[in-house]
């Protein structure tokens, strides 16, 4: 099984090459279709021309004149031969390719349809998440707004501490909401998946059914072209070396051999908060406390979520549990709370490694688990975890891209 097809960036080079083959059988079809066509037209034709040829000679008297006798019987076998050849064609090429042409011309169109439409879902469901992370992170920002607007007032101000606690609520249900989003949409990306796999198998056996086929229609063709007889044998002597090489083809080897053009991996989108991004300028107590409150309701959807045991050396990292994925959305919010504290060392997770840092379409900072197939990560060694420099609640950062670690570097500003 073609695993390296069986991802939402590769199935659609699968599904165009199934796609052009079956244009190609149905274009075979179409041809040996009229070529029997024409052996049959010949071979009526030659009949014809036999039985006048032989009428006109039938009285005739002397060698040379009865020679044309001759030619009219040349005339029979030369269209029995075309009659024969037509009928061949007809019964053991077309027939049988147009049967199993139809039939997977309806499964190729199945597959597409049931694919799209979970891809569309999944576009729906991220594209839903990515909508409420981005309210939250407005919010996020009008909320640090209002806390430095409140710090430099001297007296306090009743409307604006009302206007906190409104705001307060609003971002507190959005975390939740978003929280909840990113994981519908993570469940989502496991069912397409799902999808993704069976309808890969589905082309496959289309594909190789095709080749097979196609192999038996070329033999079946090759065969009857050795029974014509020398003449035609040296007629189509040129072309017996590419039948071979055809007919002795292995089908399965073929559709082993494919790969995709460009990588084959998973990509899972993670949660991002305001308070996150050290790059923002957000007042220390604050950004702790946000982090604190993400922090615990993470735990408790990983509580909600029992924890699936597995073997870091030796489980399968494209098949992650949702559980592990809850895990390490809280390890990130950790790991962010544990860099405040000033802490030196970095904890290891081991999704860590695949763990990227860009850019989305709002210009918010997005990180991605960038995790390659089962066969490219079963036998990759646990790093040692580097170091973590401490850093303040606000100040610049840059990225570094180690071995198997994304590493946020922090370039410690005033407090």
């Amino acid at each position: 099984m073609c695993n390296a097809l069986q991802t939402p960036t590769t199935f659609p080079q699968l599904r165009q090459l199934v796609q052009a083959n079956n244009e190609i059988l149905r274009e075979i079809i179409a041809i040996f279709d009229e070529r029997a066509s024409l052996d049959f037209a010949y071979s009526k034709t030659m009949h014809n021309l036999s039985g006048r040829l032989r009428k006109i000679s039938h009285n005739s008297s002397g060698v040379i004149d009865q020679g044309w006798a001759c030619v009219a019987e040349q005339f029979d076998s030369q269209a029995t031969i075309h009659s024969n050849l037509g009928s061949a064609i007809a019964d053991d090429i077309v027939q049988p390719l147009r049967a199993i042409f139809n039939s997977q011309h309806k499964t190729i169109r199945s597959s597409e349809q049931l694919v799209q439409r979970e891809l569309n879902r999944l576009s729906e469901r991220r594209a839903e998440a990515a909508k409420v992370k981005r309210q939250l992170h407005s919010s996020s920002r009008d909320l640090e707004k209002l806390d430095q607007l409140i710090d430099n007032e001297k007296n306090a101000n009743i409307k604006l501490c009302v206007k906190k606690r409104r705001l307060l609520e609003q971002i507190t249900k959005c975390e939740q909401t978003y929280v909840e989003e990113t994981i519908e949409a993570e469940k989502q990306r496991r069912i397409t998946d799902s999808v993704l796999r069976k309808n890969v198998e589905r082309l496959e056996v289309v594909e190789k059914q095709r080749l097979a086929h196609c192999q038996t229609a070329l033999g079946r063709f090759q065969r009857k072209i050795a029974q014509l007889g020398p003449n035609l044998n040296l007629m189509f002597e040129r072309h017996m070396n590419a039948l071979n090489v055809a007919v002795n083809a292995d089908s399965i080897a073929l559709v082993g051999n494919l790969k995709p053009t460009c990588s084959a991996h998973h990509t899972v989108h993670l949660c991002d908060f305001y308070a996150e991004n050290f790059g923002e300028v957000m007042g220390g107590e604050r950004r702790r406390w946000a982090l604190q409150r993400v922090s615990a309701l993470l735990h408790a959807y990983l509580e909600q979520n029992p924890q699936q045991p597995h073997d870091h050396q030796t489980s399968n990292v494209a098949r992650f549990p949702l559980s592990e994925f809850i895990e390490y959305l809280s390890f990130k919010v950790d790991e962010s709370i544990r860099s405040l504290d000033g802490m030196q060392n970095r904890e290891y997770h081991r999704l860590g490694r695949f763990q990227q840092k860009t850019k989305d379409k709002q210009g918010l900072l997005q990180t991605l688990l960038i995790i390659p197939l089962a066969e490219e990560t079963s036998d990759i060694a646990i790093p040692t975890p580097p170091s973590l420099p401490t850093t303040s609640s606000t100040g610049d950062y840059d990225y570094e891209q180690d071995a198997d670690f994304l590493i946020v570097i922090c370039i410690v500003g005033d407090a």
